[in-house]
């Protein structure tokens, strides 16, 4: 599964997305972009991820996308629906070369806390493996692949 996949499971994160502030659309890049620094690999599929989100966002500009502490820093300055975004996009940059690298999990734990969710892969562990065995695409799987916000905090 390539960049094809990318495509399809964008689509479905697009779809659902509604209206988001610029400030989301910029942690969207830096997602994907701390996802390349964790495994230090351009996977074609994560250029395939970085280009789909300039295609729908545009050029993001000269902003820092590489720095993973300024990305857990402003994630936290998102609405609920922003981060709800930001995280789908995350976990599929962490999952989209088939691999759920240790620094990748840090990176998810810690956004996870940050927005008020527990820190639970389980979803998005199932969502790699279901991309590994080529099933068919399921909404549902990308949909959910985030653990449900603790009473509180969201």
């Amino acid at each position: 599964m390539g960049p094809s996949a990318v495509q399809e499971y964008t689509r479905i994160i697009f779809r659902e997305m509604g209206e988001i502030r610029e400030e989301a659309q910029t942690e969207a890049f830096r997602a994907v972009g701390s996802a390349i620094v964790r495994t230090v690999d351009l996977h074609p599929n994560l250029v395939a991820l970085m280009e789909g989100l300039e295609k729908r966002f545009g050029d993001p500009g000269p902003i820092v996308m590489d720095d993973s502490q300024l990305f857990l820093d402003k994630i936290s300055e998102l609405n609920a629906h922003e981060k709800e975004f930001v995280l789908r996009i995350l976990a599929l940059a962490s999952i989209i070369d088939g691999k759920l690298q240790r620094r990748e999990r840090e990176l998810l734990h810690k956004a996870l806390i940050i927005s008020g969710m527990p820190p639970d892969l389980s979803r998005i562990q199932a969502w790699r493996k279901a991309f590994l065995v080529g099933d068919e695409l399921v909404e549902a799987i990308v949909l959910d692949c985030l653990p449900k916000p603790e009473k509180g905090l969201a």
